[in-house]
């Protein structure tokens, strides 16, 4: 279903040499103007390259039929792994972010609160995620990120604790605001 997929690892699996491990024949329907928009579901530019097999009304169907299922109609039509409707983040802001320079926190500036947000499901099905932040002068600055394979809640309850525990020790001051996802898999009643 999205990039993190079992399969979708397959296709862009590599051997020892660097080359495609399978021999992959990616058929999308969505020009590259309209990936890079973040419209490949509306984009029409590619019908007709479409295989005799399927036709140019049909598509119309479907997409008439899918209307309120977006991220379902572009894997099922038009051949699009895509998880851009799953996430918190636009990738270009991550990326835009990634390239900016460390902030540099003082130590005699004090830290009121860490916000500390716990993605059960981070990266995929079954992986475990958790990033912390803090508010500085109306910026946000990220403290901390983790992300681990997570098939149960042991799997994911020591980096959590030490998560916390580095956080405690960096801001003996703070206190640390926990915000967990609320469709935890792991939760009990």
């Amino acid at each position: 279903m999205d990039p993190n997929n079992y399969y979708s690892k397959l296709l862009e699996l590599k051997d020892e040499r660097g080359q495609p491990f399978f021999q992959i024949h990616k058929f999308v329907m969505a020009c590259a103007a309209c990936l890079e928009a973040g419209t490949p579901a509306s984009c029409t530019h590619m019908w007709a390259s479409l295989p005799p097999w399927q036709s140019e009304r049909k598509h119309k169907k479907i997409r008439a039929m899918m209307a309120d299922q977006e991220a379902l109609l572009m894997r099922e039509t038009q051949g699009i792994m895509s998880d851009m409707h799953q996430r918190a983040f636009d990738p270009k802001l991550i990326a835009f972010a990634e390239k900016q320079p460390p902030v540099i926190i003082k130590s005699t500036l004090t830290i009121e609160h860490v916000f500390v947000t716990i993605d059960p499901s981070g990266g995929g099905e079954s992986h475990f995620a958790v990033t912390s932040v803090i508010y500085r002068q109306g910026q946000v600055v990220v403290c901390g990120l983790e992300s681990i394979c997570a098939r149960t809640p042991e799997d994911y309850k020591q980096v959590l604790l030490s998560h916390c525990n580095g956080l405690q020790e960096r801001y003996r001051e703070a206190l640390l605001v926990i915000c967990p996802e609320a469709n935890l898999g792991f939760a009990r009643r």
